[in-house]
């Protein structure tokens, strides 16, 4: 049984001087699905690295199947403000290195949107529209801007 997850996301370019090729990195958090966690326990998370053709391939709530190789870093203490350099604690941070990922696009809220031909050209046709300000306005709330909403649409009841 693989566990469900989903992404929380920190997007970074490196950039390391003229002499240097520049990465495309991700560090992401990767964190165990809501709807597989009991009730009053707190999800498990990993930190996950990403980097060239595999950065932005997903987004912060995208469930993914990742494949990578599970490795340990040494926590740094100059974020703790500790001067003593000389001493560790012995503290390793895991995180996974990611070689490949899989986003889950099934579901809802999780697929992107298509739009058919008929919508793209309703919405160019829109676009060219000047009074495409005042039209959106008046039709996300008209009941809470009190509008009438008779008067929002054509003869054949389009906008």
């Amino acid at each position: 049984i693989v566990p469900s997850f989903f992404v929380k996301a920190v997007v970074s370019t490196q950039s390391t001087g003229d002499m240097c090729k520049c990465v495309d990195y991700q560090t992401l958090k990767l964190q165990e699905a809501p709807d597989h966690i009991p009730t009053g326990d707190m999800p498990r998370h990993i930190q996950l690295y990403v980097d060239r053709t595999l950065v932005d391939k997903m987004v912060p709530g995208n469930r993914v199947q990742v494949v990578g190789i599970y490795s340990i870093r040494k926590q740094s203490d100059a974020k703790e403000g500790k001067k003593d350099k000389n001493i560790t604690a012995g503290i390793r941070r895991p995180y996974i290195r990611v070689v490949g990922l899989e986003v889950d696009s099934s579901g809802p809220g999780r697929s992107l949107n298509k739009f058919t031909a008929e919508e793209e050209d309703h919405f160019k046709k829109l676009a060219e529209r000047d009074d495409v300000y005042d039209l959106i306005s008046r039709n996300i709330a008209p009941p809470v801007l009190c509008v009438d909403t008779t008067a929002l649409t054509k003869n054949d009841g389009t906008i």
